[in-house]
Order: structure tokens, then sequence, then C-alpha cells
């Protein structure tokens, strides 16, 4: 009896809602497939379907913004943004992100 060890599930959840701002430099160098990050900077480049570049100022990545998720007429290219979203390795040895939100965010210190 006792208490009960909380399930990975449950964990991973909560971890989910509390993750520390992460730079590009970062995600590059760690390469965790199917890690949460959290990533803020500019869409700089549209490249081809849902498919865009993104920016921090310490790297670029790209990154996947499902259509559904966030309609093309509402990203505007070198706007301040945050996303959320899944690192994927790709087959190739490219580094992605597959984003689960993008909001605005507010303008960065200059």
């Amino acid at each position: 009896a006792g208490q009960e060890a909380p399930r990975p599930e449950d964990s991973s959840r909560m971890s989910a809602t509390t993750l520390r701002v992460s730079t590009v430099k970062e995600v590059l160098a760690s390469q965790r497939d199917d890690e949460h990050v959290v990533l803020r900077g500019r869409i700089v480049k549209h490249i081809r379907g849902e498919d865009y570049m993104f920016s921090d100022g310490t790297g670029e990545i790209e990154v996947e913004i499902d259509d559904d998720d966030y309609p093309k007429d509402r990203l505007q290219m070198n706007t301040d943004v945050e996303i959320r979203g899944e690192v994927d390795l790709e087959r190739d040895g490219r580094v992605t992100i597959d984003v689960d939100r993008i909001t605005t965010a507010p303008n960065r210190m200059r």
C-alpha cells in the first residue's frame, strides 16, 4: 500500500505547460527526437506548403505549421511569435519542429 508513483504520461503533461524557452542553437545541438520545446523568434521565410523557416537570432530551423492550426493568411513574416511543438529528426538528418501552437509574442526588448 502507500502512495502511487506518478504515471509518466501525467508528468509529461505537466512539464509541457511549464517548459522553458529554448533557442534554435540548443535544439539543433541536442537533437532529441519528440522533445517538447518552446521557441521565440520570427518566421522569416515560407519554404513550401506548410513548411517555414524560423529564426531566433541564434540560428534558423525549419518548422511545419499545419494550415488547420494557423491559416496562412494569418501568418505574417518577421512578426515576433512563440511556437510550441516537438522536435522531429528527419530521415535525411535535418532537424525540424512540428508546431502544435503558434501565438504572437510580445515585442522583444531592443
